[in-house]
């Protein structure tokens, strides 16, 4: 069977599961005209699959470990590798090249809806932290940061502030951050804390993968999205946002940042899905930033992919790492 008539049936198939592709209909433009077979597969398989009706069942018992964040063997081998533990008990991995002197300090913050932490070291999280230091020859500090429903945004933010400073005790690098989903949006709020604090060592460059950027998920215009999100329950995240919140207003920068001042937060990249919960507050972002001061947003949407979708093999990945590497490494 070729590739078109497959794409055909991969078309009928989403059709049937009520997630054909919309036009977007919104002042963003995708970097490609045109999904990737692969692309396409995988979302049809998503889509069918239904896995956000799975959700909160997940959410609602999160695996959790005491053994803080173990390095493989190989990681240990290629890189100069490092794990603190910070007085509260948090684990914070450092990776940097061999050999080569580093040239920025990365943090890495991952997702998870805010529930999901504390698993130990991931292969998944170790395969980003990997890559993010041979795409940068960056050093790259990975914080396991506490989450809900044990913690709340309150505690983390004062937690990751200790750790923050113990990982920048050994250089003076300049400071870029990289976050996904959840872990888009803290690194977003962490941002404009430290900018606000007078932080010598805020951060100057950020690149936000499918970043939650308002834990209400109140815009009127994710109401769209929701039917051709396969990934993403609107619901499931609101109640774990809630969570996170806990006795902060929903509506603070510090779990909803797009809510927050941006002034002064220097170069963000966004990637996105044109297909998915999160993208109506990522153009508001960057609408946002474009009446502020020194601060500059440049969105990249894709269509046709899931959520975090960098995480995955596609064609779409390799281009969006790419762009990331000239990103951070371009002056």
């Amino acid at each position: 069977m070729t590739r078109p008539i497959v794409a055909n049936v991969l078309g009928m198939l989403l059709t049937l599961c009520g997630c054909a592709s919309p036009q977007p209909g919104r002042d963003v433009a995708p970097v490609v005209e045109e999904t990737s077979f692969e692309a396409q597969v995988q979302r049809t398989a998503t889509c069918v699959l239904q896995p956000k009706m799975f959700l909160r069942g997940y959410f609602e018992n999160p695996p959790r470990t005491d053994e803080g964040l173990v390095p493989s063997d190989a990681l240990r081998t290629q890189y100069n590798v490092h794990v603190d533990v910070t007085d509260a008990g948090d684990h914070m991995l450092t990776v940097a090249p061999m050999g080569i002197p580093p040239t920025q300090h990365i943090f890495y913050w991952h997702g998870g809806a805010y529930v999901l932490g504390k698993m130990g070291l991931t292969d998944e999280d170790e395969s980003i932290v990997r890559r993010l230091v041979d795409e940068t020859q960056a050093r790259v500090s990975y914080i396991d940061y506490p989450v809900a429903p044990e913690h709340n945004a309150a505690t983390a933010f004062a937690r990751l502030t200790d750790a923050y400073a113990l990982a920048l005790s050994n250089d003076d690098l300049p400071v870029a951050f990289v976050g996904e989903s959840a872990g888009g949006g803290l690194a977003l709020a962490f941002g404009q804390q430290l900018r606000d604090d007078g932080h010598s060592r805020a951060p100057t460059r950020m690149v936000l993968f499918s970043p939650w950027l308002d834990v209400s998920l109140a815009n009127p215009d994710i109401d769209d999205m929701e039917a051709f999100d396969c990934l993403l329950d609107r619901e499931t995240l609101q109640w774990t946002g809630a969570m996170w919140a806990d006795d902060v207003d929903i509506d603070h920068p510090m779990v909803s940042p797009l809510l927050g001042d941006v002034d002064g937060l220097g170069r963000i990249l966004v990637f996105v899905s044109l297909h998915e919960l999160m993208l109506p507050d990522v153009l508001a972002l960057a609408a946002k930033a474009e009446s502020s001061d020194d601060v500059s947003v440049q969105v990249d949407a894709y269509p046709d992919l899931p959520h975090v979708w960098f995480k995955t093999d596609l064609p779409e990945t390799e281009m969006a790492w790419a762009t990331l590497r000239r990103f951070l490494r371009d002056p």
